[in-house]
């Protein structure tokens, strides 16, 4: 028995063409989603591992917006580098500050130090100008003493001619120890006097030279020291200090001698 198909009509031909086409894209389109994740796959394999392959299939699926998300995630990465960078910045700029306090404190520290010293030395200086001073005025009023009680015992007229011979006999052997550079003698000067100079070295090694001027008096050697004056070579603080020092050395030497 023969069965006669239908012709169909041209509308039937029509949507199922439509219906074909529309199957066909559905296929194509599975089939390059699935090629593109077997490559991902693939690659994964050797890059990047399972993370990759899900990078790969998100942008192979989504198209514009895969590359959109991948901006995104570029443009978060980027402000994660700024972050750090400028947290390194404050970093170095709070070590920076700290490193110079540290500095600043330690010089404090070392002026201080210093200042410290001055004022020790200073406080040193004061003593021993004291210490010389009422050394040299405590020889002056024992050997003044001393001087007015041979006066008044008629001892004192024969030490003084005797003081004349030696204060020539001290002036020749000045001479000839310091020579001409050391020893200047003021031939018109009464009583006699005479200028020394000592050369010498300071605590640092540097060379100096002190000057004095000394003016003999009647009762030199015998009972009182001659007259001193620091022409140069000292400070004018210091000369006091210079000067009474040799005072206090003459009374002493005196008192040993006359033990």
């Amino acid at each position: 028995m023969y069965t006669v198909m239908a012709t169909p009509k041209p509308e039937a031909l029509a949507a199922a063409a439509a219906a074909a086409s529309t199957s066909t894209s559905v296929v194509t389109s599975a089939a390059t989603s699935s090629s593109a994740a077997s490559a991902a796959a693939s690659a994964g394999e050797g890059f990047g591992g399972p993370a990759a392959v899900a990078q790969t299939w998100r942008d192979a699926s989504l198209g514009v917006l895969g590359e959109e998300v991948a901006r995104v995630e570029a443009g978060r990465k980027s402000a994660g580098e700024m972050e750090r960078l400028t947290e390194a910045a404050h970093e170095r700029k709070a070590a920076a500050k700290s490193r110079a306090a540290e500095a600043a404190a330690k010089k404090a520290e070392a002026e201080a130090k210093a200042a410290e010293a001055v004022e020790a030395k200073r406080r040193e200086l004061h003593g021993q100008r004291e210490q010389a001073a009422e050394a040299a005025a405590s020889g002056a009023r024992a050997a003044q003493a001393r001087l007015d009680a041979d006066r008044a015992a008629g001892l004192a007229g024969a030490a003084l001619e005797e003081n004349e011979a030696a204060q020539e006999e001290e002036l020749m052997v000045l001479e000839a120890v310091l020579g001409e550079e050391g020893f200047e003698r003021e031939e018109e000067a009464a009583p006699p006097a005479f200028r020394l100079t000592v050369a010498g070295e300071r605590a640092r090694g540097e060379p100096t030279a002190v000057q004095l001027r000394v003016t003999f008096v009647v009762e030199y050697p015998s009972h009182l020291p001659p007259r001193l004056e620091i022409v140069d070579g000292v400070a004018a603080e210091d000369a006091p200090l210079v000067r009474d020092s040799l005072l206090a050395l003459f009374y002493a030497q005196r008192e040993e001698s006359a033990a």
